[in-house]
């Protein structure tokens, strides 16, 4: 007796993890008639919750931090975004705050509000001081570890002089809302 069985994949959730019912007795068009005789396969749950879900750690919170995290809205993983702030800023504008062009909430947003809705992941404020790729542990300013499966690292830049730190008073950086509060306050 000649048979297809088709069976079919559906996802569920289960406390925010993944798992999937199996099922069948959907006969397809092309199964032979007698195929109806065969008893239905009952339903079976596979549970995924013992399997740990991938960990990604994700230090800093700019563009190229943000823009990572956003992209993996619904994967299944956990994702845990450090940073030093709690916003992410918009550094092409800073300028506008140096100038009075523009007020700091104007180009900073709280990357909590810009991540509220994304489930699987979660802010952390908070330095880091050390990686270990080995035991693929991190280390916080706070004494704290965390351990990862993936480590994206996407900490920023800060300006340079080229060899020529003496330019560092007259020449200042505009990289954070901190500098651009300090030219503020001079040219005001």
């Amino acid at each position: 007796l000649a048979m297809k069985i088709t069976i079919e994949i559906a996802p569920w959730v289960v406390a925010d993890r993944p798992s999937f019912w199996l099922t069948h007795n959907r006969p397809r068009m092309d199964a032979p008639a007698d195929s109806a005789i065969i008893a239905p396969i009952q339903l079976h749950a596979i549970s995924l919750m013992s399997v740990p879900r991938p960990r990604l750690l994700v230090i800093g919170g700019g563009f190229a931090g943000l823009w990572a995290v956003r992209a993996l809205a619904g994967a299944p993983i956990d994702i845990t975004l450090i940073d030093r702030c709690n916003h992410h800023l918009f550094q092409p504008l800073l300028y506008q705050v140096a100038t009075g062009g523009l007020s700091a909430p104007a180009i900073a947003a709280p990357l909590r509000h810009i991540l509220r809705r994304q489930k699987n992941v979660r802010v952390l404020m908070a330095e880091v001081c050390g990686i270990d790729r080995d035991a693929r542990k991190l280390s916080l300013s706070a004494g704290d570890t965390l351990d990862f499966d993936w480590l994206l690292v996407a900490s920023g830049a800060t300006h340079a002089y080229f060899g020529n730190e003496k330019w560092a008073p007259y020449a200042p950086g505009l990289k954070t809302l901190d500098d651009a509060m300090h030219i503020r306050a001079q040219i005001l």
